[in-house]
């Protein structure tokens, strides 16, 4: 009877596709660490900010994921901007006509 002991060294195809497996393995660990960033810095935080903001009965407008409320800024600024300036005492609502907005709405 004839027994065979299996060398010690990984052939080199095996090698390559543990390498390969430990590769896919970190960079699947750093796609999930970078999507875990973007859903803290662009969903929990702002929903965070939401929840202690009207826990304590202050109110404002809606968020949207990722974009927040930059359309409607640049919309109210686009329409402030295209109406002729007034020159008074009265320039806040030019030029910041979403504050000025949300302040009447949500006070």
């Amino acid at each position: 009877m004839h027994i065979k002991f299996h060398s010690p060294h990984c052939s080199p195809s095996i090698t390559m596709m543990i390498f390969l497996g430990v590769l896919i393995g970190l960079l699947c660990a750093i796609i999930l660490l970078a999507l875990l960033k973007f859903l803290h810095k662009f969903w929990w935080v702002p929903m965070r900010i939401k929840h202690v903001m009207s826990s304590q009965g202050i109110s404002g407008p809606p968020y949207h994921f990722i974009y927040g409320n930059i359309k409607e800024i640049s919309n109210m600024m686009k329409n402030s901007m295209s109406s002729t300036m007034d020159i008074s005492h009265h320039l806040f609502p030019q030029i910041q006509p979403h504050f000025d907005s949300w302040f009447h709405i949500y006070g």
